[in-house]
């Protein structure tokens, strides 16, 4: 549907309807005439006509450009752009969200390790305490019993230094330090 001048001056919007018959203004219901059929609708003070296009003439110049879209085209560049800085902003403040909190579970993860490893070495300590105590107990077990009955002396010795020898063999193998050991009978 295009609009067009009728001969009164009037703009006017073609449509569909039946032409009637006699300057009557009622529509008949007659289908019977082979015209053309036009709904005419004056334009009135409401209703304003936004462009006219005019026709394109063969010639080496461009016509006339309608109604540019060019500002619509603009709004819309503009709010794509703004669209796009608000989710560029929030993107950023998700990876800045992100990275923080990936901060925090990296320095969790090393206090964690630091405790653990405090604890080790707390535990280190006392295992290493408690080691050298039991070999310097059992040392001095075996030189009483040695001691208080020289017959068993001759027996002794052989498992004392066997046990010796494969004690601090194992303490060496942990990194437990005693010292050089002590010969056997006397006093350290």
């Amino acid at each position: 549907m295009g609009l067009a001048e009728n001969d009164d001056g009037a703009w006017v919007k073609k449509g569909v309807t039946t032409l009637q018959k006699g300057g009557s203004n009622s529509e008949d219901g007659d289908d019977d005439d082979d015209g053309d059929e036009v709904d005419r609708i004056v334009v009135g003070e409401r209703t304003s006509i936004s462009t006219v296009h005019s026709p394109y003439i063969a010639s080496s110049s461009k016509p006339a450009a309608p109604m540019s879209h060019e500002p619509q085209l603009a709004q819309l560049e503009a709010s794509i752009a703004e669209l796009k800085d608000e989710d560029l902003r929030s993107l950023k403040h998700q990876v800045n969200n992100i990275i923080t909190m990936a901060g925090v579970a990296i320095q969790d993860v090393q206090d964690e390790i630091k405790t653990t490893t405090d604890e080790f070495k707390v535990t280190s300590t006392e295992l290493q305490a408690f080691v050298k105590q039991s070999c310097e107990n059992i040392t001095q077990t075996t030189k009483v019993i040695m001691d208080s009955n020289r017959a068993l002396r001759p027996n002794v010795m052989p498992w004392v230094y066997w046990f010796n020898t494969s004690w601090r063999k194992l303490l060496r193998q942990y990194d437990i330090n005693l010292g050089p050991p002590s010969p056997l009978g006397h006093n350290a």
